[in-house]
């Protein structure tokens, strides 16, 4: 797990801090006139090392010589930054730049370049200058609860992700807004020949970008041509970008193992595009249009993508902009990395669209046709237009499960009826999306078969047979939605801690839920055939807990109530096949809440795969298994609990 600790804000350990302090020259330093606080120095409470500044000499003196804990405080007021190279926290004592009020520090001045350095966060400043913020050959750089509006002249990237040896950078929770010029808000590069790995993008909010240009005006864009056939593991997630009108792709994907998911795309002209690259996951994204002319959705070229869980209303765009465009292309398998490569094996199961003037194209542009790739399960209502509208025919396409319902002047489209069935869904309007219904032909009607679907566009669990579309049909409360500007931005799930710059909710590296590894007193279980419940607690894979039947369990005690909000588990043998398991949460041990129900692990690792949930209190935490897609057998080699 690579998230900046909470605690870490307060430095070193101990006496430590006064040796750090003393390190720093900070008595001796007139250059530096700010002031060392040290606090609760001992053994058991982490100390505090304050630095404030109060003007850009200051700032510079301190940036200049920081080391492993500093933090740097800036008084309310401008200031000019430059830059901040060879600088190293750790993990569990970065160091913080901050804001001592947020958005009173201003930077109207100066260009900050982080180079070569590691373990920084830039918190809570309002970012008006007139330069391209970089991070260069870094990795665990975080920009956290600013806002930017920067100063443009001319062509201006925000902020660029950049260099060799870059990776596990995380821009969250900031304000990105009011950018008319050419450029972008982020920039993922890299080194030339490989993108950035492992940055997070969250939790941000995105808004007035336009008027629209032909190019080069992604609110983001991960990679590029000349390294788009390096892998990214990028993640973006839960942002929302809101009248993001400034090019035909909103983000802009160029590089090959990424993830975008839990976004929402509102009243944005433009689509999110893998414009090259191979192996792309979209999912859980909502795409509202509001009939705003030109919003798009999802359009794709290249190999192997997944498309699942996604909503899709009120979009105009055709096209280029259609709702879903699975593009021809202009190369095959090989040619030049600027072209868009022929779409091959693109999965596309379980996606709602309602009422966009095109919904599903396939081969809008060029002459390549998509081969080997399956459009199933999904729900598509409209009255405009083909419903299914094959521009070009695509080779060894495959349809099924999917419902269609043509209102209006809408007709289903020239595909296989033996891939569409055309019945009224039944979706009920739920405030900003539409829902299936108890009475649903949805409900249980999808083909089934796909080891990622294990939950729907809510967060909520995929039971039994999957029900068709983005949404899966249940009484609960959702645990995800389109997402609101309360819910993205600086002030986003404020912690009442002033140094703590997440909220308990808050992503860390991808596949991280956030929060802190929560420690584990006791661990018990109903069976086992001598792989004993203490191995999944001894980090070490080679180990294992196994029992045989349906509803064995293994339940972790942790010693006391916590809030948990996450269950990190390993299984033996995950990578060839499934395993079909509930989680249970209990504060007694005697009363249980199951939380995740039917939940099915991937099938594609045997490394840890985290299942979050609503966070709630809990004392014990309980995996009950139904076997897996080869026998009744449950085995899991490793378990991580997170929570606060």
């Amino acid at each position: 797990m690579h998230l900046l600790n909470r605690a870490s804000h307060r430095a070193i350990r101990g006496g430590a801090v006064v040796a750090a302090a003393l390190a720093l020259g900070l008595t001796a330093n007139p250059a530096v006139a700010g002031t060392v606080a040290v606090s609760g120095a001992t053994d058991e409470a982490d100390a505090l090392a304050e630095i404030v500044v109060s003007d850009s000499d200051e700032l510079a003196a301190a940036m200049g010589s920081a080391q492993a804990g500093d933090r740097i405080v800036l008084a309310d007021g401008e200031y000019e930054i430059g830059k901040m190279s060879g600088r190293h926290g750790t993990e569990s004592a970065p160091i913080v730049v901050a804001a001592q009020n947020r958005g009173q520090a201003v930077i109207s001045d100066g260009q900050l370049e982080v180079l070569n350095s590691s373990y920084v966060t830039f918190e809570g400043l309002k970012w008006t200058n007139s330069d391209t913020l970089k991070i260069t050959s870094s990795h665990h750089v975080r920009l956290t609860r600013n806002h930017f509006r920067l100063t443009e002249e001319e062509s201006l990237k925000w902020v660029i992700i950049q260099g060799e040896n870059s990776h596990h950078n995380r821009i969250d929770h900031n304000l990105f807004e009011e950018k008319h010029q050419l450029g972008n808000f982020i920039t993922i590069d890299g080194s030339e020949s490989q993108q950035s790995q492992y940055d997070l993008i969250d939790h941000n909010h995105f808004r007035n970008i336009g008027p629209r240009a032909a190019n080069e005006m992604e609110a983001i864009r991960v990679g590029e041509s000349a390294i788009s056939q390096s892998d990214g593991h990028t993640v973006i997630e839960s942002n929302l970008f809101e009248n993001c009108d400034g090019d035909p792709e909103i983000v802009s994907v160029k590089s090959n193992e990424n993830v975008v998911r839990y976004n929402t795309f509102l009243t944005s002209q433009g689509t999110l595009s893998q414009r090259h690259g191979n192996r792309g996951q979209f999912y859980g994204n909502f795409f509202l249009g509001g009939g705003k002319p030109g919003t798009g959705g999802i359009r794709i070229y290249g190999q192997d993508h997944l498309i699942y869980n996604n909503y899709f209303e009120g979009l105009t765009g055709t096209g280029y902009d259609a709702a879903l465009q699975v593009d021809g292309g202009d190369v095959d398998t090989s040619g030049a990395l600027s072209a868009h490569w022929r779409v091959y094996r693109a999965t596309i199961v379980h996606n709602t669209f309602v009422n966009n003037v095109s919904n599903i194209e396939v081969g809008a542009n060029y002459d390549l046709a998509p081969v080997d790739s399956v459009i199933a399960d999904n729900v598509v209502i409209g009255g405009d237009g083909e419903l299914f509208n094959e521009l070009m025919t695509p080779e060894n396409m495959t349809y099924g499960g999917n419902i269609a319902w043509p209102t209006g002047s809408a007709t289903v489209g020239d595909v296989p009826a033996d891939g569409v069935r055309v019945t009224d869904p039944l979706l009920v309007e739920d405030g900003a999306v539409h829902r299936i219904g108890a009475g649903s032909p949805a409900v249980d009607a999808g083909t089934g078969g796909y080891a990622f679907l294990t939950d729907d566009m809510d967060g909520q669990g995929r039971t039994g047979a999957p029900d068709t579309g983005a949404d899966e049909y249940s009484a609960g409360e959702p645990a995800r939605g389109p997402l609101t500007a309360a819910d993205v931005g600086p002030g986003a799930g404020d912690s009442e801690d002033p140094d703590d710059p997440g909220d308990p909710g808050d992503p860390g590296d991808p596949g991280d839920p956030g929060e802190a590894e929560l420690p584990v007193a006791g661990v018990t279980a109903s069976d086992h055939d001598g792989n004993v419940p203490a191995n999944t607690i001894d980090g070490d894979l080679a180990t294992r807990w196994s029992a045989e039947g349906d509803d064995v369990w293994i339940r972790y005690d942790l010693g006391a109530v916590h809030t948990v909000g996450a269950v990190s588990l390993a299984w033996h043998r995950g990578d060839t096949r499934v395993q079909t398991f509930d989680i249970q949460l209990s504060q007694d041990g005697t009363t249980w809440t199951t939380v995740r129900s039917g939940q099915r692990s991937s099938g594609t690792t045997s490394g840890p795969e985290t299942y979050d949930f609503p966070d709630a209190s809990a004392r014990y935490v309980r995996i009950v298994g139904h076997g897996n897609t080869d026998n009744d057998w449950t085995s899991i080699s490793e378990t991580t609990i997170h929570g606060a």
